[in-house]
């Protein structure tokens, strides 16, 4: 009998030893090949040739609009990016007055003699960006720096940005660059132009500005 007992140990040994050895050599699963992204990435640019810019100013107490945009102007300092917002982090702009474009050759002049040569170094109005978030669900903001009559006032503007399309609009209130003076002799000079049903000659002080651009864009 001690000689059965003994005989079963060493073969249940002999089993538990055999398949411990087959564990140890059993060799772990191959890793799968990780793949390739074919996410695009795309670097976004600025295009002068697809820019827009247009204002629009009031008149009269039920403040009827009055729209144009400037024949010449520039935008400088842009760089090529993956983020179309940065594409104008640092950029800078300058507006030719001048060129004031209302679609009434009547009007152009009187806007720059009563309006823009009333003010301090008159041929152009410049600025630059001083700060610009990514959209968000296709909206953003950006502080813009505004130069006119010597005087900079920061501004803060929307801007939407949509199927590469980037489109940046803000209300300038001219008293942000003591130009109300300029307002007020445009106005006198149009007074009857400016004269509602009401007897009231009226030009408002906002102006609404809107610069819009595709962007160029290469994806690899």
């Amino acid at each position: 009998m001690k000689i059965n007992k003994l005989y079963i140990l060493a073969i249940g040994s002999l089993f538990m030893v055999s398949c411990g050895t087959e564990s140890s050599e059993e060799t772990a699963p191959e890793s799968a090949p990780l793949k390739k992204s074919t996410e695009q990435v795309c670097t976004y640019a600025y295009d002068s040739s697809s820019t827009k810019l247009s204002w629009t100013s009031f008149k009269t107490t039920d403040k009827i609009a009055v729209s144009g945009t400037f024949n010449t102007y520039t935008v400088d300092n842009t760089v090529e990016s993956n983020s179309e917002s940065a594409v104008f982090e640092n950029a800078s702009f300058t507006i030719v007055t001048n060129s004031v474009n209302s679609g009434n050759e009547h009007r152009d002049p009187k806007i720059i003699t009563f309006f823009f040569n009333t003010l301090i170094s008159t041929d152009t109005i410049s600025g630059h960006i001083v700060k610009i978030s990514e959209a968000l669900d296709g909206k953003g903001e950006a502080i813009v720096a505004f130069t006119m009559n010597e005087i900079t006032h920061e501004q803060v503007t929307s801007y939407t940005l949509m199927a590469d399309v980037l489109t940046l609009s803000t209300t300038l209130n001219m008293d942000n660059w003591d130009a109300n003076g300029g307002i007020q002799a445009l106005n006198t000079e149009c007074k009857v132009l400016h004269t509602g049903a009401d007897g009231i000659s009226k030009l408002w002080n906002e102006v609404e500005v809107e610069i819009s651009t595709t962007l160029s864009k290469v994806c690899e």
